[in-house]
């Protein structure tokens, strides 16, 4: 991926430049492009050049998905879906502004609460995609009940999870709920 001329926003209203690879001059390039922070996803040490670890791609998989809850789902309506959507993944790495005037997309089942988060399901691929818990209420048992409700969207079966940015305690979460790590891309940041 090359510089952007045009950062994008964080979701924490940074302009950030978000790169799959580095090089020395990638720094510069982003300052005089406007960005605060630079992204680099990659399992190289970036340590040395003055980045943090912050947060980390994790590709998970279950062979069989578990489908513990007794009653449906609750499904975020359409109205919610921008604010909720925005505030669930305020403050975390690799995750932009999101624009109020955002839809679910069109594949996609959204299950979520207003007062506690959403998470993306895309049945036909049995893709779920990054649980989102308002930052007021982020817990390992939010994360944890939030990719219940998306199982049971599922139903039995595989699936594959992907998660940007979560600590560590919630990937153990969705471990211990049968998910294993497929890939891990490390994450790092730096702001000037």
């Amino acid at each position: 991926m090359q510089v952007s001329i045009e950062p994008a926003i964080s979701a924490d209203g940074v302009p950030v430049v978000e790169l799959e690879s580095f090089s020395p001059g990638d720094v510069d390039a982003a300052r005089a492009a406007g960005a605060q922070a630079l992204w680099v996803h990659t399992n190289d040490d970036l340590a040395g050049h003055g980045f943090r670890p912050a947060g980390a791609y994790v590709r998970m998989h279950a062979e069989n998905v578990p489908v513990r809850a007794r009653v449906e789902p609750p499904l975020l309506e359409e109205r919610d879906y921008a604010e909720v959507l925005a505030r669930a993944y305020s403050g975390l790495w690799g995750h932009k502004l999101v624009s109020p005037l955002a839809q679910p997309p069109e594949d996609a089942v959204v299950v979520g609460v207003p007062v506690v988060g959403l998470c993306r399901v895309w049945p036909e691929r049995r893709l779920i995609d990054a649980p989102g818990v308002l930052p007021e209420g982020r817990s390992v048992d939010a994360y944890a009940s939030l990719l219940l409700s998306a199982c049971k969207v599922l139903g039995p079966g595989p699936a594959d999870l992907d998660s940007w940015g979560d600590d560590e305690e919630t990937i153990e979460a969705y471990e211990d709920l049968g998910f294993d790590v497929v890939e891990r891309v490390q994450g790092w940041e730096l702001r000037r």
